[in-house]
């Protein structure tokens, strides 16, 4: 491939890749690394791309490793990037291997059930009932945070009609599942929607009423409440609040951790689904269970 003509390639699979659906995040990833590969060329002034060229482009990326400059998980994000890029049009041959990760064998500032019930008291001292229902969706559900805009009026008015509830659906990255929320989360989010005027589209709303509040205010939000109630900010991360209800799934007897993969949308054990018998009904069931599990322990530590 030439390299006066990867930019447009390049854009132009953007482009596809937006049109597939997949998300904002996704593309932005591939985006810089195309963009930082792009850069590599033109200050090496390489016209045209070969496999030398690429291992050249590694070696740069380890080097800057090494001087502490980049993470080795953004280096394997480059490369897989570029092989995907290069397979898919029509240059598969030009191929790295990933740099070897050590795998992490325990999760990282995880929150615990008693950082949860200090960060929803402290969210209610401090009138932030928006704040309190969004952590109590992540938590109850397992959803992604940019899967609230899924979280609907229209929704979740028809998961009150018990013979209408099929789930919730939710789309993200190219693929379609359902959740089921806790009747009492639903409930709680319908009423928290007729009290601030909020008729149709997503409960929680940006200044924007047809878009969602931005991630980015909800972060610094829900931050600013672990601050506040003393609970390590480093916890309060993009993933926290669906570990928690990951860790609560499987502490439950007989927990199916392929219901949990089903659950949280995993994409590498989406082929599995085909030999999963459990019903949609027994899936509202196992995540009843997991609410009124948390709700219990709650009491208990409130009662301490």
């Amino acid at each position: 491939m030439k390299t006066s003509n990867y930019l447009n390639i390049a854009n132009k699979w953007i482009t596809d890749l937006a049109n597939q659906g997949k998300s904002l995040n996704t593309l932005k990833t591939y985006k810089n690394a195309l963009k930082v590969f792009y850069e590599y060329l033109q200050n090496q002034e390489i016209e045209e791309i070969t496999q030398e060229a690429l291992i050249n482009f590694k070696n740069d990326l380890t080097e800057q490793k090494s001087n502490g400059k980049v993470k080795i998980s953004t280096i394997n994000t480059r490369i897989i990037t570029l092989n995907k890029f290069f397979k898919e049009n029509g240059e598969p041959e030009l191929k790295l291997k990933v740099e070897k990760e050590q795998r992490k064998h325990v999760l990282d500032n995880v929150l615990s059930l008693t950082d949860y019930n200090r960060l929803l008291r402290w969210a209610e001292k401090l009138g932030m009932e928006r704040e309190s229902l969004i952590m109590q969706t992540l938590v109850g559900t397992g959803i992604r945070i940019s899967e609230l805009e899924f979280f609907t009026v229209e929704a979740l008015s028809k998961l009150k009609n018990k013979r209408n509830n099929k789930g919730l659906e939710i789309k993200n990255k190219g693929k379609t599942r359902k959740v089921y929320p806790p009747k009492k989360l639903v409930n709680d989010l319908l009423n928290y929607a007729k009290k601030n005027g909020i008729e149709e589209g997503v409960i929680f709303q940006g200044r924007d009423p047809n878009k969602m509040l931005d991630k980015t205010l909800i972060w610094k939000n829900l931050k600013y409440i672990a601050g506040r109630a003393r609970v390590s900010k480093a916890k309060t991360h993009a993933h926290s609040f669906r570990h928690l209800f990951a860790l609560e799934y499987l502490d439950r007897p007989n927990a199916n951790i392929s219901q949990l993969a089903d659950i949280l949308g995993h994409s590498n054990l989406e082929t599995t689904r085909i030999y999963l018998t459990e019903t949609s009904a027994q899936q509202q069931k196992d995540v009843e269970s997991v609410a009124e599990s948390i709700e219990r322990k709650m009491k208990e530590l409130n009662r301490k």
